[in-house]
């Protein structure tokens, strides 16, 4: 396991025994070879602490120039991946700004086409009434909906008509 300081903790694989072994078949010295075994597995152990230590104080730099080296790779790579994700969302936002002209050039056209709609059923329904009362006054019906047209006085005299007087005026 690594820690912070860049150390390795190699004791649970120093001291990890056999899982399946019988505690009637270890064999234990006793007396003076006890402790000349004992004082080789200590040599072993320091040993390989040493060796797994140097591993990794190789891995990790410890010259500033290394650390300074590293922390630059570190802003290269975050810049890069800002960069592409700055890319990205400009191509969103254009297919965005693309999408929405042509949802407000079909909205103009479809207003148009509304528009254009509601005139040309003005103008037949207009045209459809006269059809109906020329029709009818044709046949000799009394016309419906085709209104008389009132010319006011004042135009009524411009135009040389001569309006009836009143007996009791």
């Amino acid at each position: 396991m690594l820690h912070n300081r860049g150390t390795a903790n190699m004791a649970p694989t120093l001291f990890r025994r056999e899982t399946n072994q019988n505690p009637f078949t270890i064999k234990r010295n006793y007396g003076a070879s006890a402790i000349e075994n004992a004082d080789e597995l200590l040599k072993e152990e320091v040993q390989t602490l040493k060796l797994a230590h140097a591993q990794v104080a190789s891995l990790l730099p410890s010259v500033p120039e290394a650390h300074a080296k590293l922390e630059l790779q570190r802003s290269k790579d975050a810049l890069i991946k800002a960069r592409l994700r700055r890319q990205a969302l400009e191509a969103e936002l254009q297919e965005a700004t693309g999408m929405e002209s042509a949802l407000e050039h079909k909205t103009e056209l479809c207003s148009k086409r509304l528009e254009n709609i509601r005139s040309m059923t003005k103008r037949d329904t207009g045209k459809e009434r006269r059809r109906q009362a020329a029709f009818a006054q044709k046949s000799g019906a009394k016309a419906m909906g085709v209104k008389k047209k009132v010319l006011p006085a004042s135009r009524m005299k411009f135009l040389g008509i001569r309006l009836a007087k009143r007996d009791g005026a």
